[in-house]
């Protein structure tokens, strides 16, 4: 039940940046593998994608947001969500 309300929730973000393609299908469902290989839920990938994603410039800058939040999230033991913010926030010029 959760899983699909997040999953409803990052289309719906991803139709209003009208950004909702096979190839996109296709890179999230790779960015949840990844997600967990480095311990991380489908959920939160999905979270941290559709959060991430109206502060991007295009689909593939919101991936480079999310890879380096993965990264910095294992790296400091932070949740995802928290790294999405800090890296987020570092991309758009609030990180001062």
């Amino acid at each position: 039940m959760e899983e699909e309300k997040v999953q409803r929730r990052l289309i719906a973000v991803m139709e209003t940046r009208k950004m909702v393609t096979q190839e996109t299908t296709k890179a999230i469902e790779e960015q949840v593998l990844k997600g967990r290989s480095l311990a991380f839920s489908s959920n939160e990938v999905r979270q941290t994608m559709a959060a991430a994603l109206p502060y991007a410039e295009d689909f593939g800058q919101a991936v480079k947001i999310q890879n380096a939040a993965m990264d910095v999230a294992a790296a400091q033991g932070i949740s995802l969500s928290k790294a999405t913010m800090i890296v987020t926030r570092a991309y758009i010029g609030q990180g001062k």
